[in-house]
């Protein structure tokens, strides 16, 4: 399962979705790469500004993680947005080595009131040549340990928390992020691409609020076949198999975008970007729907979810817990 970044054409999802790219969006393309210091971690509820380097270890893994605060937050209290990369040869940066794609994917996060964390792939149990995130379980509690520090170490809004991520990253986040141990989460979703599998299965869904999470798998129609192969990985076998698991275990806010014409490259912040806003935009619409709002709640049991499957149900806890 060796993966390597590459770009992609710009505007390929939002087209596949008909939606037009936003100004903030095209400017973003030639926003100069992001500097900033190294810094120590300290104790405490620390200042949201763009920091690199900033140290964390767990379940035998040490490694940095990146801080990027975009201009534009509409709160001081934003949410945050995780964005775990694929698999590299080198740990030096965290995007490996494309700051521009970094500064993008900052101003997208901002445009939604949120700031970027970008945790470097940890070094430790390596496969052949490259650092991958999903080759053992100790990572995912890695990844989770690391999410719940920064929650817990900066003023951000815990009911807005997205994982998103690449390849390998996409089947940490679908592997062992949302597949288990998940509530510490309060609210936000995930968005995925060239991948998603969850290897290691879901646990069940209980709790409508994580059960209704909208969850994303952006996915190449060229990236992988949907025919079992054991020779080749297949990133589209791989999210295919992974929603399938996640709506088996409950989670009824799935979504499967497939990009035409694209193989195992994609324009990272534009994917980002159309699933953040896709949700805005279905938000939006529920929220001027007073028959849809109506139909959350039972008659007999005010404030209460009805225990039919409604697309309203389905972004229910969307529209309490989270801000255009």
């Amino acid at each position: 399962m060796r993966r390597h970044v590459v770009t992609a054409s710009a505007a390929l999802v939002a087209l596949v979705l008909g939606l037009p790219m936003s100004a903030s969006n095209s400017e973003a393309h030639s926003t100069s790469p992001v500097v900033a210091a190294v810094a120590e971690e300290s104790e405490g509820n620390k200042l949201l500004t763009t920091t690199m380097g900033l140290a964390f270890s767990e379940a035998g893994y040490s490694d940095v993680y990146d801080l990027y605060v975009g201009e534009d937050l509409a709160t001081d209290r934003p949410g945050v947005l995780f964005f775990f990369d694929g698999d590299t040869a080198s740990d030096e940066t965290a995007n490996y080595g494309d700051d521009e794609t970094m500064a993008r994917l900052r101003d997208v996060a901002a445009e939604h009131n949120l700031v970027l964390v970008a945790p470097h792939t940890p070094e430790g149990i390596e496969d052949e040549d490259f650092l991958n995130w999903w080759n053992v379980p100790d990572k995912g509690e890695y990844a989770r340990e690391l999410v719940k520090h920064v929650l817990a170490s900066y003023d951000v809004d815990e009911t807005r928390i997205w994982l998103t991520g690449f390849s390998g990253g996409a089947e940490l986040v679908m592997s062992e992020l949302m597949a288990h141990d998940r509530g510490w989460f309060a609210g936000g979703g995930a968005i995925v691409m060239g991948g998603g599998e969850a290897m290691r299965g879901v646990e069940a869904v209980d709790d409508v609020r994580i059960a209704t999470m909208p969850l994303y798998w952006f996915i190449g129609s060229d990236d992988g076949t949907l025919e079992p192969n054991e020779d080749t990985w297949s990133a589209k076998q791989a999210a295919d198999s992974g929603r399938t698991s996640y709506q088996e275990a409950g989670f009824t806010a799935t979504q499967w975008i497939e990009i035409p014409d694209q193989g195992h490259s994609y324009d990272i912040p534009e994917v980002i970007s159309t699933g953040l806003s896709d949700v805005r935009e279905r938000r939006t619409e529920f929220v001027n729907s007073a028959d849809q709002r109506e139909s959350l709640f039972s008659p007999t049991e005010p404030g209460l979810l009805t225990s039919e499957s409604t697309p309203a149900a389905r972004w229910h806890w969307l529209l309490v817990a989270t801000t255009p």
